[in-house]
């Protein structure tokens, strides 16, 4: 058994980031719902091997905001700013998981994200996914990451029973974060988005959360949705695991362009 079969075979929270990216907001979040869910929680920090590989390029370099002079990236100062970051991951979390009465075991891997993220993923009831996207490794002054309370929460509805479960989270979250609930709905007619409206409402009525529903969008093609997401920078993802995005391999192009915070839930 690998690392990442042995993480996801004993989560039932489980959390998956890029270490590179802000990571206290989804840590709270994580963390909060496992203890509200009494589940227990494993966490996969991944350093992504990308920004590796890109330090073997030979037109590799920075520019030191300082000097404004262009410098060579060597493989070693990408390893030990990884390391320092992973310290950094490591060190936020077990502090956390200390206010907040849970115990996390954390494994760290070297590979790229999203293969990591969805191969872990895969016997996790609830998996928490982030990462920033490619920035500079020392980079201050960067945008926090969001799943701040309040913040809202777009919610993947395709009609499917995975879906359903996926909205009676979603209604969970919002409810404890106080947050506003908005329906992305893939519908390549008015006909179809007008039934699966319909649907999701009557669940979100049944769970008396009337009040959460804010507005519901129309998706007709899958490569909008990055789009749509990075209007409301301070937002959340929910989608089930078995939806098409995650499922079908050429719809994973997708959600890899998705550089917000991301749930899945199975």
């Amino acid at each position: 058994m690998n690392s990442q079969d042995k993480t996801a075979s004993q989560a039932s929270v489980l959390i998956v980031v890029d270490t590179a990216a802000p990571l206290q907001p989804l840590f709270e979040q994580a963390l909060a719902t496992a203890r509200r869910l009494d589940l227990q929680v494993q966490a996969l920090l991944v350093e992504d091997h990308n920004l590796v590989r890109l330090a073997e390029l030979p037109f590799a370099t920075e520019v030191d905001r300082y000097s404004g002079v262009a410098r060579r990236i060597e493989r070693g100062q990408i390893d030990r700013a990884m390391r320092r970051q992973t310290q950094r991951a490591q060190a936020m979390l077990a502090d956390l998981a200390r206010q907040h009465s849970v115990s996390v075991a954390a494994t760290t891997v070297r590979g790229q994200y999203l293969s990591e993220a969805l191969a872990a993923a895969l016997k996790a009831n609830i998996a928490f996914l982030y990462r920033q996207g490619y920035r500079r490794l020392q980079g201050s002054g960067s945008r926090a990451a969001l799943v701040a309370a309040a913040a809202p929460v777009w919610l993947y509805f395709d009609g499917s029973a995975d879906a359903e479960k996926a909205l009676q989270f979603g209604l969970q979250l919002c409810g404890a974060n106080h947050s506003a609930l908005k329906l992305i709905i893939p519908a390549a007619t008015d006909k179809r988005f007008a039934a699966l409206r319909q649907q999701a409402e009557a669940l979100i009525h049944a769970a008396s959360a009337d009040h959460v529903l804010n507005e519901s969008v129309q998706l007709k093609r899958r490569q909008q949705l990055p789009r749509l997401l990075r209007e409301e920078p301070q937002s959340l993802l929910i989608l089930a695991r078995n939806s098409k995005l995650v499922a079908n391999p050429q719809a994973r192009n997708t959600l890899d362009e998705i550089t917000g915070p991301v749930v899945l839930v199975s």
